[in-house]
């Protein structure tokens, strides 16, 4: 049997769409939250189990303790998925990043960050290679 997941990448949460009304910044910052509910929703309807996000979920290194949890909440709520969480260059894995206060407060059992360099068995049948990012720009 084969396995079935759903690949997207640059969420770019929290980007702060400078350059626009307030409002209307707003608006597409809210617009990229609800993201989350559709791809979760599209996952369904394709029959696949699992979501990697390959980078860039978040726009900051170091996002807000909102902007960093609500899409926590979200992908927590889609509990029969399973998400795959890449850093990027935009928030890369460090000492003291932000990926670093996810693992330390405690991430749900649906979500997984991919942090090390090391093989990530998915199931009998898949594993991940993550390849995270460690700085912004790493050479």
């Amino acid at each position: 049997m084969g396995f079935r997941f759903l690949h997207t990448a640059d969420w770019q949460l929290g980007k702060p769409f400078a350059g626009f009304p307030a409002d209307l910044s707003a608006s597409l910052r809210e617009a990229r939250l609800t993201m989350i509910d559709r791809i979760a929703s599209i996952a369904r309807d394709e029959g696949a189990d699992h979501i990697l996000v390959a980078g860039d979920v978040w726009d900051q290194a170091m996002p807000s303790d909102r902007v960093l949890l609500q899409p926590i909440d979200l992908m927590a709520a889609a509990a029969d998925l399973h998400w795959w969480l890449l850093p990027g260059n935009h928030g890369p894995a460090g000492p003291e990043s932000l990926w670093q206060r996810l693992i330390l407060r405690g991430l749900p059992a649906n979500i997984h960050a991919l942090v090390d360099v090391a093989p990530v068995a998915v199931s009998d049948d898949m594993v991940l290679l993550p390849a995270p990012w460690r700085s912004k720009r790493p050479g």
